[in-house]
């Protein structure tokens, strides 16, 4: 199972996550379910989703009425969202995501939140996490852009550097959550993952995802609460947009 707790150095531990990090070329979550609180309007909604690693995300959005509503589409470049019920698409680039939903992002950070991989953040260099500062908890490790006094002089300065927190479950060596908070900008997201299962034989996978935006007053939840969880099997989701569906804004 690993070394024991306090006994890694934080090149260790982190080459010790990439090693256990789940191994794939496609997931394939079916019939998950969203609860989502944007602006104190919540809604939850069934979904399909398909990841093709390192190249595109794929999300089909079912109401519980059983009929595809949305198709969101989610690659290097842009997100596509294709409304089918009004027969319309928009596109938006991950900065416009990011200010309307108060989570900075990237495709690479958010299809590493979406598998459970460790990030950093912004750059996504995890050459940069070998740096961090390490501790050890009762239950876990955790790694540190910048120690903790430095983290609260960041904190009263309002300083626009970032912060970054990962902790980390030991024997299985699964990202527990991370934390990303800018102060200067007043934003900050958070990214928990609980109820870990064994699939696909030996394999274990968080089957309850959250992430929570912060930008000033404003904030968003998304909770992902799985279902199914495929690896590389035959199912996929499509995406083209019908040359009848007009453009709109995002």
């Amino acid at each position: 199972m690993g070394k024991p707790l306090g006994d890694y150095t934080e090149i260790e531990l982190v080459e010790e996550i990439i090693n256990n990090e789940i191994q794939f070329n496609t997931l394939f979550y079916r019939r998950l379910l969203a609860n989502i609180d944007h602006g104190g309007q919540e809604r939850s909604v069934r979904a399909n989703m398909y990841i093709k690693k390192d190249q595109e995300i794929v999300i089909s959005v079912i109401p519980f009425m059983g009929i595809e509503a949305v198709r969101i589409k989610f690659d290097k470049v842009s997100v596509q969202i294709m409304d089918r019920i009004n027969r319309e698409y928009s596109v938006a680039t991950y900065q416009q995501l990011s200010n309307r939903f108060n989570v900075p992002l990237s495709y690479d950070i958010l299809e590493r939140i979406l598998t459970n991989r460790m990030f950093e953040f912004p750059f996504n260099q995890i050459s940069n996490i070998k740096r961090y500062s390490g501790d050890v908890y009762d239950n876990f490790y955790s790694l540190k852009s910048h120690d903790d006094r430095t983290y609260a002089r960041m904190l009263d300065t309002n300083s626009y550097n970032t912060y970054q927190r990962i902790d980390i479950l030991p024997d299985i060596y699964r990202v527990l959550s991370s934390f990303i908070d800018q102060p200067g900008n007043n934003t900050s997201l958070r990214i928990g993952y609980a109820d870990f299962r064994s699939f696909n034989g030996n394999e274990v996978f968080p089957y309850s995802i959250r992430i929570i935006g912060n930008m000033g007053s404003n904030s968003a939840k998304l909770e992902l609460n799985l279902n199914q969880v495929e690896k590389n099997s035959d199912a996929s989701i499509g995406f083209s947009i019908p040359s009848n569906y007009e453009r709109v804004n995002f």
